[in-house]
C-alpha cells in the first residue's frame, strides 16, 4: 500500500520537533485506512459501509425496491391512468406489476365492458369514445305487410324499443286505404274496407 506523501511530512514533522506524540499516535499506515483496527477497511461492514449502505428515503415508484425505506416495496403507488379512459374505462388505473413495470388493468373486471361492443345500454362499452356501436337489433313487433324487415331501435339506457312505425312508407295503425296492401301490419291486407277492390 502506498501511504499518501502528506500522511509521511506529518509524521516526520512530529518526531523532528520532539512533540509529544507519544505510543498512542496513529501511525501512517493505520491513518490510510489499512491499521491494526481497520475501521475504515472497505466490506469490514465498519463505518464507511455503513454510510454506504444507508437507505435514502425518496417518493415510492414502481420498481419492487423499497425506495422511502420503511420495509416495503412499491406501496401507496400513485398509478397513472391506463390507456383507455373514454366510456366505462375513465377510472381505469394503470396496475405495478414488477420487473415489467405499470402494465395496463384487466379491463375485463369490469361487468360493463365488452371487447367488441354489441349492448344497447347507452354506454361506451369497449371505450373507443362511441356509444352503443355495432349493434344487431331484434326484429321489430310488428314485421307483415309494410312493415317487412323493420327492426328494433337501440333507445340507449333504457334499451331496444320498437320504431316509429308512422315512419314507415305506407303504414297506417287502422287500414283505411284500399290498396291491397297490409297497411296496418297485421298480417291482413284492407281489411273491414266495405266495398273496397283493389
Amino acid at each position: 500500500m502506498t501511504v499518501p506523501r502528506f500522511q509521511w511530512i506529518i509524521s516526520l514533522a512530529c518526531v523532528a520537533s520532539l512533540l509529544a506524540c507519544g505510543d498512542d499516535a496513529p501511525s501512517p499506515v493505520a491513518m490510510v485506512g489499512g491499521g491494526q483496527d481497520g475501521m475504515n477497511d472497505p466490506g469490514d461492514g465498519g463505518p464507511l459501509d455503513q454510510a454506504v449502505d444507508a437507505c435514502v428515503p425518496r417518493p415510492e415508484e414502481c420498481n419492487g425496491i423499497d425506495d422511502d425505506c420503511d420495509g416495503l416495496g412499491d406501496e401507496d403507488l400513485d398509478p397513472p391512468p391506463a390507456d383507455r379512459t373514454e366510456g366505462i374505462c375513465g377510472d381505469f388505473f394503470k396496475q405495478c406489476a414488477v420487473p415489467d413495470g405499470w402494465q395496463e388493468p384487466d379491463y375485463r373486471r369490469s361487468p360493463d365492458y365488452q371487447e367488441v361492443e354489441d349492448r344497447c345500454d347507452g354506454f361506451d362499452n369497449d371505450c373507443d369514445g362511441t356509444t352503443d356501436e355495432n349493434l344487431s337489433p331484434p326484429e321489430a313487433s310488428l314485421v307483415a305487410g309494410v312493415c317487412v324487415g323493420a327492426l328494433q331501435v337501440c333507445n340507449g339506457v333504457r334499451g331496444y324499443a320498437d320504431p316509429q312505425f308512422g315512419d314507415i312508407m305506407g303504414y297506417e295503425a287502422t287500414e283505411t286505404t284500399c290498396d291491397a296492401l297490409d297497411n296496418d301490419c297485421d298480417g291482413t291486407a284492407d281489411e273491414g274496407l266495405a266495398g273496397c277492390m283493389p
